[in-house]
């Protein structure tokens, strides 16, 4: 069990989150809460069919992969901690294919 926790706390190429680990700490422990934080900040490109004058020259954020790019476009958009949820305009377009 600890090799496997060892293992899933370490980051991968994809995840690395480089400088930006510390844009971490703000995020709450607790698995609700995350996905709420989470959810205010992603959104899937699916509920992105009611907005397709947001979605408009944005499709490609969907393909990006590298948490660090992702977080580069994310605070493009809007800077606040990822913990604020932010109006849908400025959350990122997420696919999870």
């Amino acid at each position: 069990m600890h090799q496997a926790l060892a293992y899933y706390k370490r980051h991968s190429y994809l995840t690395n989150p480089g400088d930006y680990d510390s844009i971490f700490d703000c995020l709450p422990e607790d698995m609700g809460a995350l996905h709420e934080a989470i959810g205010g900040v992603l959104v899937h490109r699916w509920k992105m069919k009611n907005h397709p004058d947001i979605l408009q020259g944005r499709e490609n954020e969907i393909f990006i992969r590298h948490i660090r790019c992702l977080l580069d476009a994310l605070l493009a958009l809007d800077n606040c901690p990822l913990t604020t949820i932010r109006p849908i305009d400025k959350r990122m377009i997420i696919n999870c294919f």
